[in-house]
Order: C-alpha cells, then sequence, then structure tokens
C-alpha cells in the first residue's frame, strides 16, 4: 500500500482472499473509441473512451488485458483522483467490480470495464457515477436553493449581449423551455 493508512494489509482485498490460478489472458476490446463512444450512447466521447483505455493498460501492470480487484480498486482510485471527486466505500467497490465482471471470472476485462463506465456515467450503478466519470455517490440532501431572480433583461439585449450568437427569437424559446422545465 503506498498510501498511508489504506491499502498493502487486505484493506481493500474484497474479500476474495483466493490464490486462484491465473486466469487466461482476456481479448481487446476490439472496437475503436469512436464506436464505443457511438454505442454509449453520447455518454462517451471518442477522447474519453482513449484515456480511459489508456488508464486501464497502465492499471493492468501484467498486461493480461483484465484487471483484478486490487487493480481495478486502483483504477477507480485514479479516476476519481482525476475527476476529483470521492473514493467510492469499499462495499460500493466491491458491488462495482462484481458487477462489471460479467461473466464471473475474478476479473473485470476491458470491454467489462468500458460497459461499467458507461452505466456509472449514466448513474445507473449504486453507490457510484452520475455526473463526473465517478461522481460517486454524492449523494448529500442539500437544502434546496432558493429561488433565482428572474432576468430582467429583454431578448433584445440578451441577444446584443450575446455578440449576435442569439436572435431575440432564441431567447424567447429558452426562456420558454427553461420555464416549462422549472
Amino acid at each position: 500500500g503506498e498510501v498511508k493508512g489504506m491499502g498493502g494489509g487486505g484493506f481493500f482485498s474484497f474479500g476474495r482472499k483466493t490464490k486462484s490460478k491465473p486466469l487466461p489472458p482476456s481479448p481487446p476490446d476490439e472496437r475503436t473509441p469512436e464506436e464505443v463512444a457511438e454505442a454509449s450512447g453520447g455518454v462517451l466521447t471518442a477522447e474519453e473512451v482513449v484515456h480511459m483505455r489508456e488508464l486501464f493498460n497502465e492499471t493492468d501492470a501484467d498486461k493480461s488485458g483484465h484487471v483484478d480487484e486490487k487493480e481495478f480498486e486502483g483504477l477507480v482510485k485514479k479516476l476519481c483522483k482525476e475527476d476529483k471527486t470521492p473514493v467510492p466505500k469499499h462495499k460500493d467497490l466491491l458491488a462495482a467490480f462484481k458487477e462489471a465482471d460479467s461473466d464471473g471470472g475474478g476479473a473485470v476485462c476491458m470491454e467489462e470495464f468500458t460497459s461499467l463506465y458507461i452505466k456509472v456515467k449514466k448513474g445507473e450503478v449504486k453507490g457510484l457515477g452520475g455526473g463526473g466519470f465517478f461522481s460517486f455517490g454524492r449523494k448529500t440532501k442539500s437544502k434546496p436553493l432558493p429561488p433565482s431572480p428572474p432576468d430582467e433583461r429583454t431578448p433584445e439585449e440578451v441577444a446584443e449581449a450575446s455578440g449576435g450568437v442569439l436572435t431575440a427569437e432564441e431567447v424567447v424559446h429558452m426562456r420558454e423551455l427553461f420555464n416549462e422545465t422549472d
């Protein structure tokens, strides 16, 4: 464990301390980053896919094509650090690993991790996600915000302030849509 007080001595050994025989290497995800981004329904950009794969490959120390629980935990921590989001609870990490390990092989390959990554981004994984990649369950029950004052400017003033990007008609339409959702 490189972090004082964490890791090492089985802190994140996720329970399964069985020394099983090594898994056969996992095949790489043959899809292009663009294909993965498209398959994610716009949740990921091709750039995010490339970056995620780089981190995955850095984490996959033995170049097996998959990460075990310990490597998975390190990968998630790296992503949290980059996103400046809190690391999830141990039980949530363990549950996420088990969910990602869709074939139950005890390791997560690139494709399984990518699927998890997309689900987390969509906020579909309990204890993890939504927003920034692993905005991990910041489910703080904050008090409601006070009402915001209305924009007192005329649509023409807003259009002018936009430097010609918006027309007065677009400002009116945008405000109508905003008020419908508020």
